[in-house]
C-alpha cells in the first residue's frame, strides 16, 4: 500500500493530470478541426486535385477552424492562471472568442500569404537588390511569428479582445523582452520539428495544445513585467484608480489582470 502523502507520489498525479490535460485539449482541438479540413481536401480533390494544389493555400482552412484555435488558447490560458481548463472551458472559449478568433485567422492568412509569396518571388528573381530584399522578408516574417505568440493570449488578457490592441501590446512585449521572446519562439519551432521529423503522433497527441500553452504562459509572464513598469511608471501620475491599482501587487497570489493598454493612452516610448 502507497503512502499517499510521498512528495513523489504526488508530483507524479499532478503530472499525469496535468498531462491528461494537454492531451484531452489536443483530441478537443483535433476533432473540431477535422470536419472542415477533411471537407476542405475532398472538395479540393474533386476540384484541381491534390497534386495542382499551391500549398500555401494550406491556410484556408486554418482560417476557417480559427475559433478552434480561440477555444484552444482560451482553456490553455485558463490552465496557464491555474483554473480548470477541461472540455466546458475549451467550448466555452470557442463561443466567446468566435468573431475574435476570425479577425485574427483571416489577418495571419492575409500576412502568411503574403510573406509567403514575396519570398517567394525574390528567391527568383535576378536583379541586383533581390537578395537582399529576400533577407529582409525572410526576418520580417520570423519577427511577425514572435509577434504572434502573445498576440491572440493579450487578447485574452485584454478588457476588449481587439486585435489591433493586441498588435500593439504584443509588438511592445517583444520590444521590451526580444531574448525572451525568440527563446519561446526557438522551442515552439523545436516542439514543431520533433513532432514533424520524429513522429508525427506528437502533433495528434500533445504538440498542439503544448504550444498554446507555451504562449500563454510566457505571455502571463511577459505581462507582468510590463505591469510592474507601467505601474512604476504611471503611478506619480494618478492615472490608475487606487482601488483598481491595488490588484497589480498581491504577492505570492498575483494574478494578470485584464489589460487595455490604450485605456490608459500611453505613448509607445515609454515602455
Amino acid at each position: 500500500m502507497y503512502d499517499s502523502q510521498n512528495p513523489l507520489i504526488t508530483r507524479a498525479t499532478e503530472f499525469l493530470e496535468i498531462a491528461f490535460r494537454f492531451v484531452l485539449l489536443n483530441f478537443l482541438w483535433l476533432i473540431s478541426i477535422a470536419p472542415i479540413a477533411a471537407g476542405f481536401f475532398y472538395i479540393l480533390q474533386l476540384t484541381i486535385g491534390l497534386e495542382e494544389f499551391p500549398w500555401v493555400l494550406i491556410l484556408i482552412p486554418i482560417v476557417l477552424v480559427s475559433p478552434a484555435s480561440g477555444g484552444l488558447y482560451y482553456a490553455t490560458n485558463q490552465m496557464a492562471h491555474g483554473h480548470d481548463s477541461g472540455a466546458a472551458v475549451y467550448w466555452e472559449g470557442m463561443k466567446s472568442y468566435v468573431w475574435p478568433s476570425y479577425r485574427w485567422g483571416i489577418m495571419n492568412f492575409v500576412v502568411a500569404f503574403l510573406f509567403s509569396f514575396n519570398i517567394w518571388f525574390y528567391d527568383n528573381a535576378t536583379f541586383q537588390l533581390a537578395p537582399y530584399i529576400h533577407i529582409v522578408f525572410i526576418v520580417s516574417a520570423v519577427f511577425w511569428a514572435v509577434i504572434q505568440m502573445y498576440t491572440f493570449p493579450l487578447m485574452i488578457e485584454q478588457e476588449e479582445p481587439l486585435v489591433k490592441t493586441a498588435l500593439r501590446n504584443s509588438l511592445l512585449a517583444v520590444a521590451r523582452h526580444p531574448l525572451r521572446s525568440f527563446g519561446v519562439l526557438l522551442l515552439v519551432l523545436g516542439i514543431a520539428f520533433i513532432s514533424t521529423y520524429v513522429s508525427f503522433l506528437f502533433w495528434i497527441l500533445i504538440s498542439v495544445s503544448l504550444i498554446a500553452y507555451l504562449s500563454n504562459k510566457n505571455t502571463l509572464v511577459v505581462l507582468e513585467k510590463l505591469i510592474a513598469t507601467l505601474f512604476i511608471i504611471i503611478l506619480p501620475f494618478s492615472l490608475f484608480d487606487s482601488t483598481k491599482s491595488a490588484c497589480y501587487i498581491k504577492g505570492s497570489l498575483y494574478q494578470p489582470p485584464k489589460v487595455d493598454y490604450d485605456r490608459y493612452k500611453l505613448p509607445l516610448f515609454l515602455l
